[in-house]
Order: C-alpha cells, then sequence, then structure tokens
C-alpha cells in the first residue's frame, strides 16, 4: 500500500498521467473531426502545420537544443537572456522575409493567401513556446509544467470541439483553429517569461556576445539533425499535396496521427523500460545484463506486429459504424505506420550503446543519411507507386540503419548487438508491399 501511494506522488506518474490525458484529447478530438469535416481540411491543417514546424526549424538554427546543451555548462542568466534576444532578432527577419517575399512564398508553399501570415505567426509563436517550455523541465518546475500542460490541453479541446461544431465555413475553421494554437503557444510564453524574470534573471538582463559563437556551435548540427526528423514526419504531407490532393493528405493524416498516438505510448513505453536501465547497466560494464534486457524487448517485436492487426479491426469496425466513407483506408494506413513504428525499435536498442561510447555523432550521420535517401525515393516512386511508398521507403531506411549499427558497433566496439530474427523483417516487408498495393487500388492511382 506505501509502495502504490508513493507511485501515486511521483512524478513519473503525474506526467504520464497528464499527458496521457492531454493525448487522449487529441486522439478524441481526431474522431470528432473525422466525424464533421471534410478530409481535405484536416489535410490543409496538417499542410500549414508542416510548412510552419519547417519554417520554425530554419529561424531558429537548433538553438533550443543548443539552450539545452549548455543549460548546465554557463551561467543562466546570461544564456537566458541571448537566447531570448536572438529570438526578438530571428522574429524580426522572419517577418521582414515574409513581408518582402510574400509573392515568391505563396507560389512556392502553394497555401492561400488567407492562412499565409497565420503559417509565420503559428512558426515562431511555437517556437518560442518549445524554449520556455523546456526550461520548466530544466529548472524542475514540475508542478508548474504539468500545471500549464492540463490547463492548455483542456482549453484548446474546449475550443477546437466548439468550432468544429459550430463553423462551416472552411476558411474561418481553419483559421480559428490556427488561432486557438497560437494563443495559447503566446498566452503561456508571456506567463512564463514573467516568471522566468522574477525567479531567475530578477528583471536584470546581462548580455554577452561572445556566447553566440559557442550557441551556434552545438546548435546548427541539430539544425541538421532536426531538418531530418522534418523529412520523415513533415516532408511526406507536402509531396502528398502537391501529387495527389488535399482531400487524399487528410486521410493519410487521419491514420498516420492515430497510428503515432499509439505508437507514441509504446516508444513511451520502451524508454521507460530500456533506455535509462540500459545506460546505466553499460556504466556498471554489466554488458551481459544488457544484452539480455534487450532480448526481452525484441520478444515484444512479434507480438506488437500481431496488436497492430487487432487495433487496426478495431479501428476499421468504429470508423465503419461512425459511417465514415474512408474507413478501409485509413485503417490501411493506420497499419502500414504502425508497422513502421515497430521498425524504429530496433535501431533504438542498440543505438543506447552509441549513446554511453559518446558516439551521438554517428547517429546523427545515419539520421541525415537516412533522409537525404528518403528525399529521392518519395521524388522518384510517390507519383508512380502511391503513397504507400512513404511506408515501404521508411521501412527500408529503418533496416538500413540497424544493418549499418550493427556493423559500426560489431567492428569498432566491443559490444555485441541485440539482433532481430530477419523472419520479422520480412514479415513487415511483405504486409506493408501488400498494404502498399491495396492503398494504391483504393486511390485508383
Amino acid at each position: 500500500m506505501i509502495k502504490f501511494k508513493n507511485l501515486l506522488k511521483s512524478n513519473i506518474f503525474k506526467f504520464t498521467s497528464v499527458l496521457g490525458f492531454n493525448q487522449a484529447l487529441n486522439f478524441l478530438l481526431v474522431f470528432i473531426y473525422l466525424k464533421t469535416i471534410d478530409s481535405s481540411i484536416y489535410g490543409t491543417l496538417g499542410l500549414l502545420q508542416g510548412y510552419a514546424v519547417l519554417i520554425s526549424l530554419i529561424a531558429m538554427l537548433g538553438v533550443r537544443d543548443g539552450f539545452y546543451t549548455l543549460y548546465y555548462k554557463v551561467e543562466k542568466s546570461i544564456l537566458y537572456v541571448n537566447v531570448f534576444l536572438f529570438f526578438i532578432v530571428m522574429l524580426g527577419v522572419v517577418t521582414l522575409f515574409s513581408i518582402y517575399f510574400k509573392d515568391m512564398f505563396l507560389s512556392f508553399l502553394s497555401i492561400s493567401q488567407e492562412f499565409y501570415y497565420l503559417t509565420f505567426l503559428y512558426a515562431m509563436s511555437h517556437a518560442l513556446y518549445s524554449i520556455l517550455e523546456i526550461t520548466m523541465r530544466l529548472e524542475s518546475w514540475n508542478n508548474l509544467y504539468l500545471s500549464i500542460s492540463l490547463i492548455r490541453g483542456i482549453l484548446v479541446f474546449t475550443l477546437k470541439l466548439y468550432f468544429v461544431l459550430h463553423l462551416n465555413n472552411d476558411i474561418e475553421f481553419v483559421s480559428n483553429i490556427l488561432y486557438t494554437d497560437i494563443s495559447s503557444y503566446l498566452i503561456i510564453s508571456i506567463i512564463l517569461f514573467i516568471y522566468i524574470n522574477i525567479k531567475v534573471l530578477k528583471f536584470k538582463y546581462h548580455v554577452d556576445f561572445s556566447l553566440y559563437i559557442r550557441l551556434f556551435k552545438v546548435s546548427l548540427p541539430f539544425l541538421a539533425s532536426n531538418g531530418s526528423g522534418w523529412i520523415f514526419n513533415g516532408f511526406d504531407r507536402i509531396l502528398i499535396e502537391r501529387f495527389f490532393s488535399l482531400e487524399v493528405l487528410g486521410i493519410y493524416m487521419y491514420g498516420t496521427r492515430i497510428a503515432a498516438a499509439i505508437g507514441g505510448i509504446i516508444h513511451q513505453v520502451l524508454y521507460l523500460l530500456y533506455g535509462p536501465k540500459s545506460l546505466k547497466l553499460l556504466s556498471e560494464n554489466r554488458v551481459i545484463d544488457m544484452e539480455l534486457l534487450g532480448k526481452k524487448i525484441v520478444k515484444w517485436l512479434l507480438p506488437l506486429v500481431f496488436l497492430a492487426f487487432i487495433f487496426a479491426s478495431l479501428l476499421y469496425t468504429s470508423l465503419e459504424y461512425l459511417n465514415i466513407q474512408a474507413y478501409r483506408l485509413i485503417s490501411l494506413i493506420f497499419l502500414a505506420t504502425f508497422l513502421v513504428e515497430i521498425a524504429k525499435i530496433s535501431p533504438r536498442i542498440n543505438g543506447q550503446k552509441l549513446l554511453f561510447l559518446e558516439k551521438s555523432h554517428i547517429l546523427s550521420a545515419l539520421s541525415i543519411g537516412s533522409s537525404m535517401i528518403l528525399i529521392p525515393l518519395y521524388y522518384l516512386f510517390l507519383p508512380i507507386l502511391g503513397i504507400g511508398m512513404i511506408f515501404l521507403s521508411q521501412l527500408f531506411i529503418y533496416m538500413m540503419t540497424t544493418y549499418l549499427t550493427h556493423q559500426y558497433i560489431l567492428t569498432k566496439t566491443m559490444y555485441k548487438v541485440v539482433r532481430i530474427d530477419y523472419k520479422l523483417w520480412l514479415l513487415l516487408l511483405s504486409i506493408n508491399i501488400l498494404l502498399s498495393v491495396y492503398i494504391f487500388d483504393f486511390l485508383g492511382k
């Protein structure tokens, strides 16, 4: 009983409960969107958010991750001030670029004029929020972080629910959804900025321009790796809109969002069970125990494949019951995405060894190289073979990453690797090929 009470009071339980609750609200909102708005509208939202993430990545130059890296290595007050000053400068630069190059951006981004400035505002407000959000974790303001996350999650869900039930105009609906996110980011950012001034800066500002050299030195590599992440989770949206339509993009996003929500839970559980513990075992030179732990995780991969089919069947039945027109296609996309989520687990397991050996640059190089391979694969085969190529391409990338990680560990380190039976890879590949064919037939491409 005492242990259970301690668990209820623990930060892990608090974080899991709040974040899980917010995730459940978002999950519910997706199903409400499915029932009430056209797929093209959801595709428009996804496209705008994809562009916004790209803009914020380029504008911030990886400074958020650089801030995280230097937090314990330099004087906090100076680091805060320099990062805030950098954001203000970049906000001005982005504003000028968005105004003076409007026609060029409108043509290149292929978005309507009604959402043009909103996309840039969304990008920069989210960039500021992400910096200030991470400060709460670094400062161990756990109760503040959880309170803000919970309040924002409920309010944003309530407003979006109101808009989806009461607004019929497509442009007005999309605009209000974006304004809701932007307003929440800005309000929370203002509150946190004042709180940081009171608790940390004491309203005293010290600028050290020499710090920017060190900040950019650690930040710019993150720009490359974050850009690679966007290619995996943003570039596909743009190509689907270009090669197909906003309606297809909306259907694609419904399937991938639902799969990512469930897959995210699995990856979070994996991290809690394996990540920190594996590094601890390595630090204690308990290599055999670490390998056994990895093998226990691997044993769950095949059951996860069968679990994916169960989830897909439940989704299929639920969407059919809700009379969602694209229920078959959404279920197929969900299953293909979920199988790719399973494939991500393999390189993560052995990647822990590289992290322990402080060889994170190897992982970064693999991530950047993989994204460079994805671009031509998407461009060459997506218009010909359909959106199923996205899943096949990513599955191929994770197989290749696993192989290269294995080879580096075996040849350059003293460690062994946790191997996955090649039959599992063949199973994942075969299922995804079949799913790609079915998706191709459904879309008529």
